[in-house]
């Protein structure tokens, strides 16, 4: 029995839609990623945004399993289209909830801070490393990874300009208006 032309042109339809998201969701949370670095404390917020992208593609795949499951007969087992939707959707959460917090921030500070310390950590093949500053900001001392470019051209008790950002959103974040040029 002949399948209609129709039901092919709907799963084609289908995997275009689901790669696109895919991709979109991946390239997405490499943005997202890079914005990261300038966060006083990312991880609630990105682990917030990574649950808001897996409910979001968990609703959406509940909704949608009867007819995926019907259009694409080989499916037995529906992890895997939950598994790219939630990839999808936690890159393209990531993303927004990024520029969402940017939108809202607003600067609290712009001027010069002293350097009190610096750190260097070398990362290995599953180890990341970083280059840190540490200086003081309001009468707290902040520990900031920076570009290692502009961290090696930075000494204890150089000046430094910054801006900080806060959030209405509660992730706060800086950034070095210096380290533009590294």
């Amino acid at each position: 029995m002949k399948r209609p032309r129709g039901r092919t042109l709907e799963k084609v339809t289908f995997w275009i839609v689901f790669i696109l998201l895919l991709v979109i969701g991946i390239i997405s949370a490499a943005f997202a990623m890079d914005s990261f670095e300038n966060y006083l404390n990312p991880y609630p917020y990105s682990i917030l945004l990574c649950l808001i992208g897996i409910l979001i593609a968990y609703v959406l795949s509940l909704a949608l399993k009867k007819y995926i499951s019907g259009l694409i007969e080989n499916i037995k087992d529906y992890k895997g289209v939950f598994f790219g939707l939630s990839l999808g959707f936690i890159g393209i959460c990531l993303n927004l909830g990024i520029r969402t917090n940017n939108f809202l921030s607003v600067m609290k500070y712009s001027g010069e801070v002293t350097i009190l310390d610096k750190s260097r950590r070398i990362g290995g093949s599953r180890d990341a490393g970083h280059s840190k500053i540490h200086f003081v900001l309001n009468g707290k001392k902040i520990s900031y990874n920076c570009n290692y470019k502009y961290w090696e051209t930075l000494y204890i008790g150089d000046r430094i300009s910054i801006e900080y950002y806060k959030s209405k959103l509660g992730s706060d974040y800086i950034i070095y208006t210096d380290e533009i040029n590294y």
